[in-house]
């Protein structure tokens, strides 16, 4: 088997993770067969249909979709077996977690998780083509703000539930970006297949244990088992996004080897994560009479918290210049410290519960683009524009 060229120092890698190597090598090269097959049966519907055909079949049943294609069902059948690994009280204590960590966890999931998903300069690649980040980036970071609400909630990857749907419906979106390129996009085989099974990997450990060490950078320093039960609540969460049973991490430390294996081989950020980390850190108000600087100039205190929670040497391979204001974000680590020691009595994290649920609403309902609502691209708006 030909490893596509972007798995760089596999040497290296050989010698200190053996034959995850070749397992990598394979994932690579694997899509989404269920959604990429319905995405296919599908191409004469309208994007919306499609979404309302997913919502339905999720909430009810196939049979309640006019002109169900066998691949809806078959993509439904696995989506709607749960697995036996499945600890439904772990993974809401996962999501409580989440939610505990209110504005402390929504500034790492921005500053550190989104922005390390950018710096992969093959996995960038699908997302430049897109064109989701630089055509809308307040709409795109509304929708990451809703499905990881709609995922990390109580109940909510319960049958029929709200994270459910966010999670399926964006593993179409996925699956449709990946479509679109094959048919008409120039597409190095180099990168693999567009977001294939070792990228949704690696976007589960974005959203998972590298958030969970933005939180530490930061002075809230999360319990072992609070750590466990929120891998557990990753590792179903991607089952229904379509990662295969075999890449998911079934505790923290698997994960920590995942991730050390994807830091060695991955290659250095290219010009493409230059671009998606200064449109997501320079991202301003939609009204150009609303803004306070020229656009595309990165404001100090954004600067400070990505360079604090990335390390200087990522933020200099991303072109985050250094900010006069990175000493005080360090002066916010013992208050966070403080806040994170009421948050481990059980009335204190309660209140940072209910904090957490205030908090997202607050952003879901105040972002410039208004309240998300996930949506399938008719074409593809970075080749347009790179065409124009």
């Amino acid at each position: 088997m030909k490893i596509p060229e972007r798995m760089v120092n596999r040497g290296e890698a050989r010698r200190r993770f053996g034959d995850l190597v070749d397992r990598m090598g394979h994932w690579l090269q694997q899509g989404d067969p269920l959604a990429d097959e319905l995405i296919a049966a599908t191409r004469g519907w309208s994007r919306g249909r499609l979404l309302k055909a997913i919502d339905t079949a999720i909430r009810q049943s196939p049979d309640a979709v006019d002109g169900a294609p066998d691949e809806l069902y078959a993509l439904m059948e696995q989506v709607k077996t749960v697995p036996a690994w499945v600890d439904r009280e772990r993974i809401d204590d996962g999501a409580e977690f989440f939610l505990s960590t209110h504005l402390p966890g929504g500034i790492v999931l921005g500053a550190k998780s989104l922005i390390l998903g950018y710096a992969a300069p093959a996995g960038n690649k699908p997302l430049m083509l897109s064109g989701r980040l630089n055509e809308g980036t307040h709409g795109r970071l509304a929708e990451t703000s809703r499905f990881v609400y709609d995922v990390s909630q109580p109940g909510g990857l319960e049958p029929g539930a709200d994270g459910i749907v966010a999670a399926v419906t964006v593993r179409l979106i996925h699956a449709h970006v990946r479509d679109m390129i094959d048919r008409k996009a120039p597409w190095d085989d180099e990168w693999g297949v567009p977001i294939n099974q070792h990228d949704m990997l690696a976007t589960l450990l974005l959203f998972s244990n590298y958030w969970q060490d933005g939180l530490e950078t930061l002075g809230l320093s999360p319990k072992d088992q609070e750590k466990e039960d929120h891998i557990a609540l990753w590792r179903y969460v991607g089952y229904l996004m379509g990662v295969d049973p075999e890449l998911l991490p079934t505790h923290r430390a698997e994960a920590d080897r995942y991730a050390r294996f994807i830091e060695l081989t991955q290659a250095p950020p290219d010009d493409d994560a230059r671009t998606l980390t200064n449109a997501f850190l320079s991202a301003g108000p939609p009204n150009e009479e609303e803004r306070t600087r020229p656009e595309g100039e990165v404001a100090p205190l954004p600067r400070a918290v990505a360079r604090t929670l990335l390390g200087q040497q990522m933020g200099d391979q991303l072109g985050i210049a250094p900010s006069p204001l990175s000493p005080v974000v360090r002066l916010f680590k013992p208050v966070i410290a403080a806040t994170n020691s009421m948050r481990k009595t059980g009335p204190g994290f309660r209140a940072a519960v209910q904090a957490g649920h205030r908090y997202w609403q607050h952003v879901l309902h105040n972002n410039p683009a208004g309240l998300a609502e996930f949506t399938l691209h008719e074409e593809l708006l970075g080749l347009r524009q790179s065409a124009a």
